[in-house]
């Protein structure tokens, strides 16, 4: 699983830089849980949640965010700029 994992977050990399984001990093662990990735676009940062499926086509992604993760993300994103200051120096 890890591998479809890996690919997934890879092609939402590409798709991501294609918009003009700068991915300034990936699997970023912290003690509320994992960011998958830590992106810069027009002068805000923002937190990626890639899922990767290999089966049930009409599932939306979304709903496998579960309201937990969301406060997970929510807690570990707003003490990421805190603890990697440098992430202002992409702008």
């Amino acid at each position: 699983m890890q591998a479809i994992g890996r690919w997934g977050e890879d092609t939402a990399v590409k798709y991501l830089e294609t918009l003009g984001d700068t991915i300034l990093a990936r699997n970023v662990h912290t003690p509320q849980g994992e960011l998958d990735m830590i992106a810069s676009r027009n002068q805000l940062l923002v937190f990626i949640e890639v899922k990767t499926r290999t089966s049930h086509p009409f599932a939306f992604p979304e709903g496998s965010v579960t309201p937990r993760k969301q406060v997970y993300m929510l807690s570990a994103a707003e003490m990421y700029p805190d603890h990697n200051p440098e992430c202002y120096d992409t702008w």
